[in-house]
C-alpha cells in the first residue's frame, strides 16, 4: 500500500516541489539540476526508496557538490526516519 501511496505523489510531483523543498533545506538549485532531479525521480523513484546508497551517490554524478552533499544528507535522514515503512 505505501508503495502505491508513493507512486501517486512522484506522479503529481512538480519541479516547483523539488525546488521548495530544496530551498527549505537550504539549497539553491541550478535550473539543470531541478530538471535532472524531476526527471531522474520520476523515472527511478523505487531506486532511490529501495535501492542501496550507492546507487544514490551514482544517479547524483551530474550535481554539484554541494548539492550532492546535501542530496545524500537527506536521503540518509529520511531512509532512517521512514525505513520501516519501506
Amino acid at each position: 500500500m505505501i508503495e502505491k501511496l508513493m507512486e501517486k505523489y512522484v506522479e503529481k510531483l512538480q519541479k516547483e516541489d523539488i525546488v521548495e523543498f530544496a530551498k527549505k533545506n537550504g539549497v539553491i538549485l541550478e535550473q539543470s539540476e531541478t530538471d535532472f532531479i524531476y526527471q531522474y525521480l520520476k523515472q527511478h523513484w523505487k531506486v532511490i526508496f529501495y535501492g542501496t546508497e550507492e546507487d544514490a551517490i551514482e544517479a547524483m554524478k551530474t550535481l554539484r557538490l554541494e548539492t550532492r552533499k546535501k542530496a545524500l544528507e537527506l536521503l540518509r535522514f529520511y531512509k532512517q526516519k521512514y525505513n520501516k515503512f519501506l
